[in-house]
């Protein structure tokens, strides 16, 4: 995830049984990763909730833009925020990881 040019974070999907899961890693500059609780597909969005450390479940909504590019945008009235997603291996994820890039 990036924003204004600078990766902020990182969004991890997954199947797992059949059901999307994964994690949302540093989009509130906090320390580990909410667990996506629920996802589902609705009006041509993805639609996730993650939970925080704190049990607050916080919603969000992902659009395709391109090949392996998309928006994804908290959901909280009054709290609107946009992070540009680009698809990266996890070799590339490990190595940015590094490197801070």
């Amino acid at each position: 995830m990036t924003a204004q040019e600078k990766r902020v974070g990182t969004l991890e999907l997954m199947n797992y049984n059949g059901r999307l899961t994964g994690t949302l890693t540093n989009a509130h500059a906090i320390p580990g990763a909410a667990p996506i609780v629920q996802a589902s597909i609705s009006q041509g969005m993805l639609v996730i909730n993650t939970e925080e450390i704190d049990e607050t479940i916080v919603p969000w909504n992902m659009t395709l833009t391109g090949e392996g590019k998309g928006l994804l945008q908290l959901a909280f009235k009054g709290h609107e925020m946009t992070f540009q997603i680009t698809r990266i291996s996890w070799q590339e994820n490990e190595e940015s990881s590094e490197t801070g890039k």
